[in-house]
């Protein structure tokens, strides 16, 4: 699942890698979600679009195992009706990766303050810090 998937780069790139992956792109209805789709038909990788309309803001959800939303919750006005329905449809031990953090108010950032949502992800899954690499050497 990518939720907000934009031009769905980390998805196809994982797709990619694992060609029997089935992905779903989740977006507004837009050029950006038209190309996303096409690159996937291009490489014949499996995904399935549910396009965001005005009568359906946020969709139900098919069931996944690992769900990317990425810089996504900060454009929505109802952010946690969003994590309801990727929490709803999520297999249980499945994974959510992405950015949770507060943002500067903005044209399109519309809930900036995201700390409602941490304190639900916070009883829900078990964080992980990412690991960097800088000069060959792991940080932890």
């Amino acid at each position: 699942m990518d939720y907000g998937c934009g031009l769905a780069y980390e998805s196809f790139a994982l797709a990619v890698a694992n060609p029997d992956t089935s992905v779903c792109l989740v977006d507004v209805d837009c050029l950006t979600l038209d190309f996303a789709e096409y690159r996937f038909r291009k490489r014949n990788l499996d995904a399935t679009v549910i396009r965001i309309r005005e009568d359906n803001i946020y969709p139900k959800l098919p069931v996944h195992n690992i769900c990317i939303a990425t810089e996504v919750m900060e454009h929505l006005l109802k952010p946690l009706d969003a994590y309801e329905n990727i929490r709803h449809a999520m297999m249980k031990g499945g994974i959510l990766h992405g950015y949770f953090g507060d943002h500067n108010k903005e044209l399109f950032h519309v809930s900036t303050d995201l700390e409602c949502l941490r304190s639900r992800l916070a009883g829900e899954f078990e964080a992980v810090v990412p690991i960097t690499f800088e000069s060959g050497e792991a940080n932890r």
